[in-house]
């Protein structure tokens, strides 16, 4: 587990907020919402993959009227954004963007980065490996230009990214003062998370059969499945009759552990291993299968892939993958899979560090800044059409050979 004392932050996980519009949409002369007039014709709203929405909805006028919606610890590190003042706004005291960082304050900050390193680094080696490049920086006078709080921050990161290979490693600046923690979680916003997950359909964006009886889920977020159980079984349900089944995970950015096991239970016949580089082995680690009446877990499967894939949404891929129960279709995904804790420097700079790392089942390295690599790799935007050729090419062998 992670650790923390009364020097240091505790770890949380991130929280994740929807903000709400407190006004009616705007509304087109046809009387329809301009956002739903705008529905994305493809992955990436347009040829172009500029991932770009209008936002019609909000405007100049209304936007001060947004309010938060709801927010929920998603399980993965927490670490708080640099936030900027106004040049009107009073700068506090200590560190800021105004201020010149001097050789005293930048090597303070260095020297409790490494100390933070040495002790809660999963990896002692790297954790000295990176110290010692921090070190080297230093010394060689590397860090000397960087006289703002985050270009320095920003330097760090880098320097220490680039000897750890660990995209998880940050350090972060923030000029007003950081928090001591993320929001509390509380029953009134666990309710709102409820109510905004349910209106969303829990993230499950399309569950449909296309031709040649192929099941097709559109998943864009792993919810917690204490509140999306029965979203997700009655998705499941659906499909199956599926004589394949494709999983469109290309705008998923990750979740929760449980929802990932509990979808992938419906691929197996037997309670199955779903490695997590973040931690230690968990209940949620292994497929609740067999599943009762389920009759998927023999039934050709494919994985849909994007260079946005993410974190809970790479752990089903990979592990699908290295257990042969999947063909991942599309792009390499986005490389985040270590998680850890985020550690209070001062009132202006604090750094997120991988605390633990699991042994890795298949005895592989994992995706961290990597990524999990496609068994087919096309565009994001072909990715469906190639997997429903994949399945069907299947389907017939599979006809065929039953047929002799």
């Amino acid at each position: 587990m992670m650790r923390a004392d009364d020097t240091q932050m505790k770890p949380f996980g991130a929280i994740l907020a929807a903000w709400i519009l407190l006004v009616p949409p705007v509304r087109s002369p046809q009387g329809k919402s301009d956002a739903a007039s705008h529905d994305w014709p493809l992955h990436g709203c347009n040829a172009e993959n500029t991932l770009y929405s209008p936002l019609a909805q909000i405007n100049r006028d209304n936007v001060k009227q947004l309010r938060v919606a709801w927010t929920i610890d998603t399980g993965d590190p927490w670490v708080p954004q640099p936030r900027r003042q106004s040049p009107a706004s009073t700068a506090p005291q200590g560190a800021n963007s105004a201020a010149r960082l001097d050789a005293a304050e930048r090597q303070r900050v260095i020297d409790q980065a490494i100390a933070n390193l040495k002790r809660f680094y999963f990896d002692q080696k790297v954790a000295q490996k990176t110290a010692d490049i921090l070190l080297l920086h230093e010394k060689n006078g590397d860090d000397d230009a960087a006289t703002q709080g985050e270009a320095f921050a920003g330097l760090v990161t880098a320097q220490m990214r680039d000897a750890s290979h660990d995209m998880h490693l940050i350090m972060e600046y923030s000029q007003d003062p950081l928090p001591e923690g993320p929001p509390a979680e509380t029953a009134e916003s666990r309710e709102r998370y409820r109510e905004a997950m349910l209106q969303q359909n829990c993230m499950f964006r399309k569950v449909e059969l296309l031709a040649r009886n192929v099941g097709y889920l559109k998943l864009d977020f792993f919810p917690d499945a204490s509140v999306c159980r029965s979203t997700a079984k009655t998705a499941m349900a659906s499909l199956n009759d599926a004589d394949a089944i494709i999983f469109d995970l290309r705008d998923n950015t990750g979740g929760f552990e449980d929802m990932v096991s509990l979808i992938a239970s419906y691929l197996f016949d037997h309670p199955e291993f779903m490695y997590s580089p973040r931690g230690a082995p968990t209940e949620n680690s292994w497929t609740r299968s067999p599943v009762p009446g389920n009759r998927l877990a023999d039934k050709p499967a494919y994985v849909l892939t994007s260079s946005t894939t993410w974190s809970g949404a790479e752990q089903f891929s990979y592990d699908l993958k290295m257990l042969k129960r999947a063909t991942l279709v599309g792009e390499t995904t986005q490389g985040g899979a270590h998680a850890g804790a985020f550690h209070r420097i001062d009132d202006h700079f604090g750094m997120g560090i991988p605390e633990e790392k699991a042994i890795n089942p298949f005895g592989k390295a994992d995706w961290e800044r990597v990524g999990v690599e496609p068994d087919v790799k096309v565009k994001a935007a072909d990715a469906l059409e190639t997997a429903q050729k994949l399945a069907e090419s299947k389907l017939a062998t599979i006809v065929k050979v039953r047929d002799k």
